[in-house]
């Protein structure tokens, strides 16, 4: 379970604004002692917000609401026993969508989204244990996570003239994974 830190490439604004929920399950299998590779089922929200700015009297405002149901298949290097790097693609199922905005302007061409995304990921697990010292932690693991749209979101392409090279999913997970079983051999 974790959150999102979200945007939308190619809307015009900046910002890892959008807060969403991560949750799910995994598992993983050893190749060898150094390298191996998990695939994951999970719900994850995704979008932009843009808030408005009173400084420079800019009072729209917009929120993109994307829910996906992601299945990244990864592969791993266990750097040392602690630490491992991880990468990957995800393949993404929108569930809803929702937008809301001040302007109408700027939620145009939502509904053009497509229904499917896929996705490039890399990123880090940590053992918790390493981190918080304690024994109970022995069976958690943090995920430190980028991921993005390796394919634009939209299926129509007259939409490009607006979004000139598309609009791509960009978002910075962390997760903290419960590990069942037995306890890990490396």
């Amino acid at each position: 379970m974790g959150f999102n830190g979200s945007q939308l490439d190619g809307d015009g604004f900046r910002g890892y604004n959008k807060l969403g929920l991560l949750a799910g399950t995994w598992m993983q299998t050893d190749i060898n002692e150094t390298w191996f590779w998990g695939a994951e089922l999970k719900y994850s929200q995704k979008g932009s917000c843009k808030y408005p700015n009173y400084k420079k009297f800019d009072y729209e405002k917009f929120t993109y609401r994307l829910n996906y149901v992601d299945l990244p298949v990864l592969f791993g290097y266990r750097y040392n026993p602690s630490v491992s790097f991880i990468g990957g693609l995800s393949f993404n199922y929108l569930t809803g969508k929702s937008a809301s905005s001040t302007s109408v302007s700027t939620i145009e061409g939502f509904d053009y989204i497509n229904n499917w995304e896929m996705g490039m990921l890399m990123g880090l697990k940590v053992d918790f244990d390493k981190v918080l010292q304690r024994e109970w932690a022995e069976k958690f693991i943090l995920d430190f996570r980028f991921n993005y749209s390796v394919i634009s979101l939209y299926k129509e392409n007259e939409l490009f003239v607006h979004y000139r090279r598309g609009l791509f999913n960009n978002s910075i997970s962390t997760a903290l994974y419960y590990r069942f079983g037995k306890d890990k051999r490396y």
